[in-house]
C-alpha cells in the first residue's frame, strides 16, 4: 500500500521517508482499510463496502481495500465481490489475502494479479517481534522472541498473536518457559535430559 502511494520511490519500492510513507507508517491514513474475511463474509456487508468504495479517497492517490482470509466469504458476499471487481471504481485497489486459495472462486481468481508470498525468514519475524514489543512496551527475553519466532512456521501474523496471548496473562517479563507452556512444548533442556538418559541406558 506504501509502494502503490509512495510520492519518491526508490528502485520501485516506497521511500519510507515522504509525508505519505510517514502518514502510513503513523497509521494515520483513512484510505487504507483492512478487512478480516472471516468476521466480514456477508453479502450485506460485501455491498456496503462497495458503497463505501466509491467515494474519493481522503488523502492518498490510491484507496487500499486489505481483505484477509478471503476464502472465509460466503457464496453471495463473493457474488457481490465479484461486481466490484468487474466494475472496479477509479483509484481504488483491492488486495484479496487468502492462505487457502483452494478456496476461492475461479471467477475471482481470474481477474486478480497473483503473488505467491514465500514464508517469512525466522530471523525477520524476530526482529519484527522485537520492534512491536519494544513499541507496545512488552518485557520479553531474547530466548522468548526466537522460540516465538520459530514456532510461526514463517508467519508473522501467527507470531504476532502469540506474542499477543502470551501477553495477556503475563504481566511481568515473558521468557522462553512462558512460550512454551503456552505452546505446550518440552524446553530443550529436558530434551537433552531425555536423550542423555535413553542413550545411558
Amino acid at each position: 500500500a506504501k509502494t502503490i502511494n509512495c510520492s519518491d520511490l526508490n528502485n520501485e519500492d516506497c521511500c519510507n521517508l515522504c509525508e505519505t510513507c510517514s502518514l502510513i507508517n503513523q497509521k494515520k491514513v483513512l484510505d487504507i482499510i483492512e478487512i478480516d474475511g472471516a468476521s466480514y463474509s456477508g453479502v450485506d456487508e460485501i455491498r456496503e463496502l462497495k458503497n463505501k468504495a466509491e467515494y474519493k479517497a481522503y488523502y492518498l492517490k490510491y484507496k487500499i481495500y486489505i481483505i484477509d482470509e478471503i476464502h472465509a466469504l460466503s457464496i453471495n458476499a463473493f457474488n457481490a465481490l465479484l461486481k466490484i471487481l468487474e466494475e472496479p471504481p477509479k483509484n481504488v485497489i483491492f488486495i484479496l489475502i487468502t492462505s487457502e486459495l483452494s478456496k476461492v472462486p475461479k471467477t475471482i481468481f481470474s481477474r486478480a494479479q497473483h503473488f505467491h508470498l514465500t514464508h517469512i525468514l525466522v530471523e525477520d519475524i524476530e526482529k519484527q517481534l522485537e520492534i512491536v514489543s519494544t513499541e507496545e512496551k512488552i518485557l520479553i527475553s531474547k530466548t522468548a522472541l526466537k522460540k516465538i519466532a520459530f514456532y510461526a512456521n514463517g508467519s508473522l501474523r501467527d507470531a504476532l498473536n502469540l506474542l499477543d496471548k502470551i501477553n495477556s496473562f503475563k504481566n511481568n517479563l515473558i521468557e522462553i518457559s512462558d512460550v512454551e507452556n503456552v505452546l505446550g512444548t518440552i524446553s530443550q533442556e529436558n530434551i537433552e535430559k531425555l536423550f542423555k538418559y535413553l542413550f545411558q541406558n
